[in-house]
């Protein structure tokens, strides 16, 4: 199994982890579909070690069984499910009665907390989930962490303009475009339009337009987006940015000055990226490196090969960085990748891998074109 996909599944499925069941391909007696479980760990073979709520321990094999993470409305319906209330009820100096025997309240909620993935009781209270009783009420939303992509504007005094928020990656940078296309020649020699991305806290499951309005009501002067971090820019003076094309899923191409820097790379492709070069010229492509492996939505066919995610088309400098496409470079990629393909996400999950054995050390080296 691939380290970056066993990598993966240890972030995405850390201890306490909330798991359930929808077919474990065992045949002699697997767990029972619907059964619902802990992550007590994943080893570095990429199995993921369980606690089953029916007592049982077999672990789960990713690429053969099929299983889910419970959502957060499902955790909050466990816990508030809850219904013996004794515990409920209870003084944190009194005992509750467990199948290991009689422990402190407060251990034993700190035990439930672990169990949804939470540090422990307190952690779980702090992202607005309770274990509800007469004292314990809390039926306001959890906040959640969201990145909000902001469009600024600078003049040569450095004096910084709101332009607009959204919610949308892409649609902050091409209302960037938009905005510095329709200046007027004269203006655009003193002016600087950069989107950059920020986290800020909204409620759980708010709509678009009610996390616009509670943008709107916490940051009145706009004096936040000093604090971004820069994603990419438009100017004529354009500094430590290059011109390159982005290919979103489904969608036509267009180009932007994205910031020549690992972090402005990675965000723009969100994640780990990864350069291929599948074209004559010193043109390249970076991707997100495992985007197949997440499950991304499927891109472009380029020479056969399937690219997920969105994927930047750049010009190499030849010293390990970028610099800008030409005119001649963004006309041509441009056409060829303008048209979305419709690519499935089986086909965007089929990833081969092929492997070579050698018969001596001095076949090997020989294959990697060294003399050993």
């Amino acid at each position: 199994m691939p380290r970056a996909f066993i990598r993966r599944l240890k972030e995405e499925y850390p201890k306490g982890t909330r798991i359930e069941l929808e077919l474990m391909n065992d045949p002699l007696a697997p767990v029972e579909p619907g059964t619902r479980g802990t992550v007590v760990t994943v080893d570095d073979a990429g199995q993921i070690h369980m606690q089953w709520d029916n007592g049982r321990t077999l672990v789960l094999e990713p690429t053969e069984d099929d299983f889910r993470k419970l959502t957060l409305e499902e955790i909050m319906q466990e816990q508030n499910n809850i219904s013996d209330n004794s515990i409920n009820e209870a003084e944190p100096t009194e005992t509750v009665s467990t199948n290991v025997g009689d422990i402190p309240v407060e251990d034993y909620r700190n035990i439930v907390a672990a169990q949804y993935g939470f540090e422990d009781y307190e952690d779980m209270r702090e992202q607005g989930f309770v274990i509800e009783d007469k004292t314990n009420q809390n039926t306001e939303p959890p906040i959640v962490e969201e990145s909000v992509y902001i469009v600024e504007k600078f003049n040569n005094t450095e004096n910084v303009e709101f332009i607009a928020a959204s919610f949308d990656k892409h649609e902050a940078i091409q209302l960037m475009n938009e905005t510095w296309n329709n200046l007027p020649e004269a203006e655009k020699e003193k002016t600087t339009f950069k989107t950059g991305t920020k986290t800020v806290d909204v409620p759980y499951g708010a709509s678009a337009k009610e996390k616009i309005a509670k943008l709107d009501n916490d940051q009145p002067n706009r004096a936040w987006t000093k604090n971004s971090q820069p994603l990419a820019e438009a100017s004529l003076n354009h500094t430590d940015s290059n011109r390159m094309l982005i290919v979103p899923p489904g969608d036509n191409p267009y180009d932007a000055y994205v910031y020549d820097s690992l972090e402005a790379l990675q965000g723009m492709v969100d994640g780990y990226i990864e350069c291929t070069y599948p074209f004559n010229d010193n043109a390249f492509v970076i991707e997100n490196g495992e985007a197949r492996l997440n499950g991304m939505q499927g891109n472009r066919r380029i020479n056969g090969e399937i690219y997920a995610g969105t994927i930047l088309v750049a010009a190499d400098d030849g010293c390990g960085g970028t610099k800008d496409l030409t005119d001649e470079q963004e006309r041509e990629y441009a056409g060829k990748l303008w048209q979305p393909e419709d690519i499935s996400p089986a086909e965007v999950a089929d990833v081969h891998f092929s492997f070579k054995t050698f018969d001596s050390e001095k076949e090997f080296f020989a294959a990697l074109g060294l003399d050993m």
